[in-house]
């Protein structure tokens, strides 16, 4: 009887152990997906791609880059967005200056004391950016030698990226929220979910999105405006930068360390020329030139190459 009784207490030592270690091991792995969580959610407020932020602001790198390339323009700090409308290139920095330059007449250049915008879009009257900081749309007015940010659209969280269909409805995406934002009017309206660090959006016409992301997979989604339907183009690249050049959309990804610059053909990413910039890149085309800054770039220099160079070099 005594020997039934040990055992049955050993049995229920072993059981009571066990439970607790299961239980155990479930509270801790619970507590390691929060904390790794908190530390996800922490790096998409304290990072935006390669620049480090702090106090509501990026910090200045002091790093100074040479690129493969012709040399166009000096912008004096790094580069947030660059873009190309009505033959004038804009350029959004981290000291909150937005430049403009004619390119008919590179010597017309103005900045304009602005928040550092992340993504820049133009239908070819209004200019509008990502204010990133204050987590807002903008539409740019320039008047009496300023610019005006009026507000758009707000709570965006952390908006940096921008698209807009050819029905006129803007998309917007937050950096860390990983909310896509469909804008019709002045309203707006949850178009996707989870998709974080998306750095930049293209529309073709009013039938998909191109959504690029650096640092989170996948980095290539075409998404159907109609129904939502999702296509991963690229699945590991890391991209930082997308412009849709008429029908043609160019490409700003990383490849085995080094930068490249590639089109979206069919659904498929082509390389099309390696060059020798640090990566993450900001692109923009003209009609006959691709223009380029590396992000790491404290001097904020701005490149460019003819549209028609090969993979084979410059």
């Amino acid at each position: 009887m005594k020997q039934i009784f040990k055992n049955q207490f050993l049995l229920a030592i072993i059981a009571y152990l066990f439970i607790v270690g299961v239980i155990t091991a479930f509270v801790f792995g619970f507590l390691q997906k929060i904390k790794l969580a908190n530390l996800a959610e922490q790096e998409k407020l304290s990072i935006y791609q390669n620049l480090k932020i702090k106090d509501q602001q990026f910090e200045q790198s002091f790093q100074k880059v040479t690129c493969d390339g012709n040399l166009f323009f000096q912008a004096g700090a790094s580069v947030t967005a660059i873009y190309i409308s009505q033959k004038h290139l804009y350029l959004s920095q981290v000291d909150n200056k937005l430049t403009v330059i004619n390119l008919d007449a590179p010597e017309k250049i103005v900045s304009f004391a602005l928040p550092v915008l992340t993504d820049i879009y133009s239908d070819g009257t209004d200019i509008y950016g990502t204010d990133f900081f204050n987590d807002k749309v903008v539409r740019l007015i320039f008047e009496k030698g300023e610019v005006v940010a009026g507000k758009y659209y707000p709570k965006i969280g952390r908006a940096s990226a921008l698209a807009r269909d050819a029905r006129g409805y803007f998309y917007v995406s937050g950096y860390a929220s990983g909310n896509t934002t469909k804008i019709i009017g002045r309203d707006g309206f949850l178009f996707l979910s989870g998709l974080d660090k998306i750095v930049d959006l293209e529309a073709s016409g009013s039938s998909y999105l191109l959504a690029a992301r650096y640092g989170s997979k996948p980095t290539l989604i075409s998404i159907d405006l109609n129904g939502n339907k999702q296509t991963i183009l690229e699945q590991n690249k890391s991209i930082s930068s997308l412009f849709l050049d008429n029908d043609i959309f160019w490409v700003a990804y990383n490849q085995a360390g080094q930068s490249q610059i590639g089109k979206v053909i069919g659904e498929k990413l082509v390389n099309i020329q390696v060059l020798d910039c640090p990566f993450p890149l900001k692109i923009a085309a003209s009609p006959d030139k691709l223009f380029y800054t590396s992000l790491s770039d404290s001097e904020g220099k701005v490149y460019w190459i003819n549209k028609n160079l090969q993979s084979s070099g410059i």
